[in-house]
């Protein structure tokens, strides 16, 4: 039998059973394309990830798989890909973690006995949204307020600003219309100052309604300050799965850079579980 151990993380969470989890394995072997993605399937959470050592204590390979799909980056599993190498392998500090979308600079802590992780990106300029807006107003059921834009961060982010808490929490997107659009997740927020709510959707990537979306907190937050009044330099929150009973609590904060925006992401792990996945050597 070829065993794999895993952890599971509970990711922007403040304690067990909120946040979003993601399973994070540990092969000592590179794996199939295939294995990780009948992995992911099998799992079903929105997100799993597999850790490869390079030889260095502070650098790592990781891939990340959903139900359906690889991510050349997902914002949540890297969080988690931090916590889990603290809770197996004791790393703290600084950490360089390399996925298809290039090197990731992160760091991992302890705070008074809480586990805390984060990563560093630009963020992307938006790109045009080749879609008629209507299109997509007539699937999520709501009017934005201000010009939807797209993202590519690995992941790809519709970023919708709703004009209110209520408009957010009423939301019923029409699913079977959403998964006419490939390739790309539909992410809804609404707030003020340093306090933003968001909510995601995504048929594309397997997942009905996302509990937090690390990937998209630094262009929703560019979002926010370009047509709402987020502030940069200051750390901003972005609550999220609060409509799924996933109450999840994402850090952000802006700074300008030489080539834009750079985000800074970081949120509080718990580890829920561990195990080994099992499966004949010739499946």
């Amino acid at each position: 039998m070829i065993r794999h151990p895993y952890l599971l993380i509970d990711v922007f969470a403040r304690s067990a059973f909120h946040g979003n989890p993601v399973a994070v394995f540990f092969p000592g072997t590179d794996l199939s394309e295939g294995v990780m993605q009948a992995i992911g399937t099998e799992l079903n959470l929105s997100e799993v990830a597999f850790v490869m050592p390079t030889g260095s204590p502070a650098r790592f390979r990781a891939r990340i798989f959903t139900p359906t799909r690889e991510l050349p980056f997902a914002g949540h599993p890297m969080i988690g890909i931090l916590a889990a190498l603290h809770t197996r392998f004791d790393v703290t500090g600084e950490v360089t973690v390399h996925v298809p979308r290039g090197e990731v600079r992160g760091w991992v802590e302890l705070r008074d006995e809480e586990l805390w992780a984060g990563f560093t990106l630009p963020v992307p300029r938006a790109s045009p949204v080749e879609v008629p807006t209507a299109e997509i107003v007539a699937a999520l059921g709501a009017e934005p307020v201000a010009p939807i834009e797209l993202y590519d961060v690995g992941a790809r982010h519709f970023v919708i600003a709703l004009d209110s808490r209520d408009s957010l929490r009423d939301l019923r997107p029409d699913h079977t219309r959403l998964a006419k659009f490939p390739d790309v997740a539909f992410n809804c927020y609404t707030g003020s100052g340093t306090t933003w709510r968001n909510r995601m959707f995504s048929p594309a990537y397997g997942v009905v309604e996302d509990a937090a979306t690390g990937s998209v907190a630094g262009p929703l937050l560019a979002h926010a300050h370009t047509y709402r009044d987020a502030p940069t330099g200051r750390p901003c929150r972005i609550e999220q799965g609060v409509e799924i009973g996933r109450f999840s609590e994402m850090h952000v904060r802006l700074d300008p850079g030489g080539d834009g925006l750079r985000s800074r992401t970081w949120g509080q792990c718990v580890t829920v579980g561990r195990g080994t996945l099992e499966y004949p050597e010739d499946q």
